[in-house]
């Protein structure tokens, strides 16, 4: 199974990287970089910058891909806030068996990219490790991490193998778990723990294992979480999950930012309600008591909405 046509959507901190080495791989001809038309004018007249280096990328409108041969596979790397407008960008453009892959964070998309694309064919997955500040139209990133993808299920598949397949040719990690939900739902535990708290508290990597009052507030988001996670997906979180995640973030650079931080800082609109917001969602869905995840949701929800409004966006 070959993977001719190529669209990413999404050229933040996680897509850039992977438009970058496929399309230095594969060719501009192969790999298009999809999004609506005010979004492609600006990538077309300021351009994308990679590490200082300006990148020559194939953009193209979502009115152009109506034109152009259906894709084969469709990388989304977005934030959840542009997800919506995604799915009705793409709308007539998802041929039947077409490969999704959604590098979201949170565990709701692909749910979603499901109901909204029946005929496709929708891989979970995600990007873990990468270490990248994304200012404007400017990524700088000194780890480029690792995609995780895999089935519901745990089979293997021709899908999967072939988007395997691709990402070796491209010189991308990328690992394929028989668990991925496991694998996705640890990763929806860091983002609720180190990006919220890191947003709140404008904390670098390095302070979580430095600080011992914040080590034990992740380390409460995690009880939540693993709580959670069981209820609503049967997936069993270990401590020892954890324990590997913290030290992951530890090996970081010490003044490195998570995605949520820079949003808050910058500011944008953060991703908290696909974090803590989610478990506490899950949380009254299943009665579960997820008091410090609430509490956490509606402070950052607090913080985000003064530096909006201060920045004159609310």
């Amino acid at each position: 199974m070959r993977l001719e046509n190529i669209c990413i959507v999404g050229v933040g901190a996680v897509g850039i990287i992977i438009a970058d080495r496929m399309t230095e791989r594969l060719g501009k001809g192969r790999v298009r970089i999809v999004a609506d038309e005010s979004r492609i004018e600006r990538y077309r007249a300021k351009g994308l910058f990679l590490n200082g280096v300006k990148k020559d990328f194939n953009y193209v409108t979502y009115h152009e891909n109506r034109l152009l041969p259906l894709p084969d596979l469709v990388i989304i790397a977005t934030k959840n806030l542009q997800l919506m407008d995604v799915i009705d960008g793409l709308e007539h453009q998802i041929r039947p068996g077409c490969t999704i892959m959604s590098l979201l964070n949170g565990i709701v998309s692909e749910e979603m990219l499901k109901h909204a694309f029946p005929s496709a064919h929708v891989l979970y997955s995600f990007a873990r490790g990468i270490n990248s500040e994304h200012v404007g139209n400017q990524v700088a990133c000194d780890s480029v991490g690792c995609t995780y993808t895999g089935e519901e299920d745990g089979r293997s598949s021709k899908e999967l193998e072939a988007v395997r397949n691709l990402f070796v040719e491209c010189g991308l990690n990328i690992e394929t778990p028989g668990d991925i939900l496991h694998e996705l739902y640890s990763k929806f535990a860091l983002n609720s723990a180190f990006n919220t708290v890191s947003a709140i508290c404008m904390a670098g990597y390095g302070d979580f294992s430095s600080c011992h009052e914040l080590e034990e507030l992740i380390d409460e988001v995690f009880s939540e979480v693993k709580a959670v996670s069981l209820a609503h997906a049967g997936v069993r979180l270990l401590d020892e999950d954890w324990s590997g995640t913290k030290k992951m973030i530890a090996a970081l650079e010490y003044e490195g930012k998570t995605s949520m931080y820079q949003d808050m800082e910058a500011p944008r609109p953060t991703e908290n309600k696909w974090f803590t917001g989610t478990v506490v969602e899950l949380g009254k869905r299943y009665g579960i008591a997820t008091p410090v995840c609430r509490s956490l949701y509606l402070t950052a929800s607090g913080c985000e909405f003064v530096r909006l409004r201060r920045a004159g966006q609310r």
